[in-house]
């Protein structure tokens, strides 16, 4: 094999992941046939995710079933904090955050069409179907998931409380740097003071 033929061979798409330039890249495999982890033939590197990407135009560079929890992934992490390679925690931490924020749109669309209040069914004494209404089972998880996104009135300092709040720590942060300053100066006239004695 020629050194030109070696040379692309390592350039190519990389197979375990090992190797690759970006820490995405190390912890999904690429969505290719040979790598995708579905047993159906007809989804094998054809999923649902796949075709919805593909049909905005874009292309999928990494499996996106691997987002679901793997060992593998786990370890990149690890590896990235462990490393303090800042880039790569970002870029993993990024992807993690993005599908969590597209999961919370989907489920929000849900929760808008079926409403806070749902009829579920009742089965009386008597065999009876009857309906009650009941607290969305969807709701709760959503606003969890939302608040831990930072999606509410109260991380967005737009409720009194809050802006409240931030105002105070910007009192703190103002007193801090006068009483900084202040320091900083008086350290500067007792060294002025004690060059010109």
């Amino acid at each position: 094999m020629s050194a030109a033929a070696r040379a692309q061979r390592r350039a190519a798409a990389w197979k375990t992941g090992q190797y690759a330039a970006t820490a995405v890249a190390q912890a999904f495999p690429p969505c290719k046939r040979s790598t995708c982890p579905m047993t159906d033939p007809n989804e094998k590197a054809n999923c649902a995710i796949k075709r919805q990407v593909e049909s905005d135009g874009s292309a999928l560079a990494a499996c996106p079933v691997a987002l679901v929890y793997s060992p593998d992934v786990r370890e990149r992490y690890v590896a990235a904090i462990e490393n303090g390679e800042a880039r790569g925690l970002a870029e993993l931490a990024g992807t993690a955050l993005a599908a969590m924020q597209q999961l919370a749109g989907q489920e929000l669309a849900k929760v808008q069409a079926e409403g806070l209040a749902i009829e579920a069914p009742v089965f009386g004494p008597d065999g009876d179907t009857l309906s009650q209404l009941r607290t969305n089972p969807r709701a709760e998880p959503l606003l969890k998931l939302l608040d831990m996104l930072g999606f509410s009135a109260t991380h967005q300092a737009i409720t009194p409380r809050a802006t409240a709040e931030r105002k105070a720590d910007e009192g703190i942060g103002s007193i801090a740097d006068f009483l900084q300053r202040r320091r900083q100066l008086a350290a500067a006239a007792a060294l002025e003071g004690g060059a010109d004695g």
